[in-house]
């Protein structure tokens, strides 16, 4: 199974994978799975999977997607609406073909590639609230976790990437991806034993905690006034 890993920039999320140069007699191509399906990701508080047919919508409806060198748009390299790039959806996951320019960029990126210097693709999407669902699930050690199902992307570009400075399959914090917090209480309270208290109970909490504080207060007067006196 191919591990992926995450980050975040900006407002647009990003995925690796893997990429590979390729040359023809029509020229320089670089080829690889920018996502990879059902290959579950682990995010700080959360894990994900990108479902198959997530990328069904950004292929037929043509987004406007760009192929970047490390999501450079100074390092473009091709387009799809130019024809210059070419995705398709298969089994494992979203596939692209990229044939590149006469540029020294595409130059140094084919180069980099084939040499195994440069060994990363990504892509980078949003994704709209309907486009994906939220649940709680349990290991096989009964231990709960929460799971993020993508469903539905909307695509802004695919590149070959230097390997990003993060080890293994670990994921560096993103802090535009929240849990909803009804799921994050249900895991944690079984995880933990930790039950979190009802409404009514909150109130109850925060009454005596006002009553203890209006204690305070008034015995701070009474040693004040006593001081005063003697």
């Amino acid at each position: 199974m191919t591990a992926s890993r995450a980050v975040q920039r900006a407002s647009v999320e990003l995925r690796f994978t893997e990429v590979r140069a390729t040359s023809s007699a029509s020229g320089k191509r670089l080829e690889g799975y920018a996502a990879v399906f059902n290959t579950p990701t682990q995010l700080p508080g959360f894990r994900e999977v990108i479902k198959p047919g997530a990328f069904t919508r950004a292929i037929e409806d043509n987004h406007d997607c760009v192929c970047l060198f490390n999501h450079d748009q100074n390092n473009v390299l091709g387009r799809t609406t130019s024809g210059t790039l070419r995705l398709d959806q298969d089994s494992r996951g979203l596939h692209y073909v990229c044939d590149l320019p006469n540029t020294q960029a595409a130059r140094d990126a084919h180069e980099l590639i084939k040499r195994g210097d440069v060994v990363g693709s990504s892509f980078g999407f949003t994704v709209a609230p309907e486009g994906q669902d939220w649940s709680n699930e349990t290991d096989e050690d009964g231990t709960q976790y929460i799971l993020r199902a993508i469903k539905d992307v909307k695509l802004m570009d695919v590149s070959p990437v230097v390997s990003p400075a993060y080890g293994g399959t670990k994921v560096v914090a993103r802090s535009a991806v929240i849990p909803p917090i009804e799921l994050r209480a249900k895991v944690n309270a079984h995880n933990t034993g930790f039950r979190m208290p009802t409404f009514e109970e909150c109130l109850e909490i925060t009454r005596r905690a006002a009553e203890r504080k209006q204690h305070e207060i008034r015995m701070r007067r009474m040693n004040l006034l006593n001081n005063l006196i003697h």
